[in-house]
């Protein structure tokens, strides 16, 4: 079993707009819930009825949501009665026993799975203690497998989002597309650049408007050719740019970098081609994108790493992993030396021959003839604030 907190939002109207629009499609329905009032079935304003309360007495917690999903494996075996009681318990031993809450049972990805939602806030409108609740959520759930006999989650790929990327399938493109932004949007990034990257690793290219009227997804093939319409954001139930801005001033975690440095210095010694060094990234869960100019300079380098949900720039990482370092491989030894494949089966790659931008893993270019949303003055102002941080500070001569 998989239970997996979905990061902290501000609007609860969105969280159970998702859920009640995939009952209406009878891909999901109400399986539990706890202090909401209602006469029969629990419909969404009996729901926000509930949390009204709660949110006028907010005092000041901006993402007052909290929204999780409980993943049991196809191979577990619970009934309707143990899985009412393992939420109850995790509910509890979160601090969110006396919230109200509710519970949807999907059936929308090939497996069950639990979505639940819930605020963060309790009546006296304090924030309830969420310390180490990843952490704690882990410990449950190996309570839970060792109390039910279920498959062990620990050391299993943990990806849950139903999809590795965007597949097309016509009948259900709105919601695929949707599920792959709510996970983009659960990644660390620190700029729209980023959060951009991480949707095209997924297969989504994100899309800016001229007249600021809000952002766009569209499902692209593995060629980065699109291959449904634009979809407004608004209509998905995405993540806004007020959201998305709250979300990119987070410092990025330092255990995750480390791990990112820990796996591509030594893939850097190793490599000797590009191809080689972005599968080598790949085994380890990390998409690697260059932007490079119209001579094959690389002024630019993100890296995704998709076990712990982080994007980061190569800048970030120190300076040997930087845009320089890497331009300058491009003209010394990963060009000088042939990619025998290194036992991998990677395709070799000529000589002093430049590697195509889809071999570099260089999704950069699906940006192109795209104006992403301006920078307002606030983010300006942030943005100068983090350049002058990185900043020596000169020492002044005494006479």
């Amino acid at each position: 079993m998989i239970i997996k907190i979905h990061r902290p939002t501000a609007n609860v109207g969105r969280a159970l707009h998702y859920n009640y629009l995939k009952v209406e499609k009878e891909k999901a329905e109400v399986f539990m819930s706890e202090s909401i009032q209602s006469m029969g079935d629990v419909k969404e304003k009996n729901c926000m009825g509930a949390f009204a309360p709660l949110l006028r007495a907010n005092i000041r917690t901006e993402l007052p949501v909290f929204h999780c999903s409980v993943n049991p494996d196809m191979d577990d075996s619970l009934t309707d009665t143990q899985l009412r009681e393992i939420v109850r318990n995790f509910m509890e031993e979160m601090g969110y026993g006396k919230q109200p809450y509710v519970v949807f049972r999907h059936n929308d990805i090939g497996r069950m799975h639990l979505h639940i939602v819930s605020l963060r806030v309790n009546a006296d409108g304090h924030k309830i203690d969420d310390s180490f609740e990843r952490r704690r959520a882990r410990k449950f759930t190996e309570s839970i497998e060792e109390k039910y006999s279920l498959v062990r989650s620990r050391g299993r790929n943990r990806d849950i989002g139903g999809s590795d990327g965007f597949v097309h399938s016509p009948s259900d493109v709105r919601a695929m597309i949707r599920d792959l932004a709510l996970k983009a949007s659960g990644y660390e990034f620190s700029s729209m650049s980023q959060y951009g990257m991480v949707l095209s690793s997924l297969g989504i290219r994100l899309i800016g408007t001229s007249d600021d009227k809000g952002l766009f997804y569209q499902g692209i093939d593995p060629v980065g050719e699109p291959c449904t319409p634009p979809i407004a954001g608004s209509d998905l139930g995405c993540p806004t740019m007020e959201e998305l801005r709250r979300l990119m001033r987070r410092d990025k975690n330092f255990g995750k970098k480390n791990r990112m440095r820990n796996i591509i210095a030594p893939c850097m010694l190793k490599a000797g081609s590009f191809l080689h060094f972005g599968r080598m990234l790949k085994k380890n869960g990390i998409d690697v994108v260059y932007n490079t100019n119209t001579d094959g300079r690389i002024y630019g380098v993100s890296f995704i790493d998709h076990t712990t949900r982080c994007a980061v720039s190569g800048s970030e990482l120190g300076k040997g992993m930087s845009a320089n370092a890497f331009d300058r491989l491009r003209l010394g030894r990963w060009t000088e030396k042939e990619d025998t494949g290194y036992n991998e089966g990677v395709a070799p790659v000529a000589r002093n021959k430049p590697v195509p931008a889809l071999e570099m893993f260089d999704i950069a270019g699906l940006f192109s003839g795209i104006r992403m949303v301006p920078l307002t003055a606030e983010d300006e102002y942030w943005e100068s604030v983090k350049a002058m941080k990185g900043k020596r500070k000169k020492r002044k001569r005494h006479l």
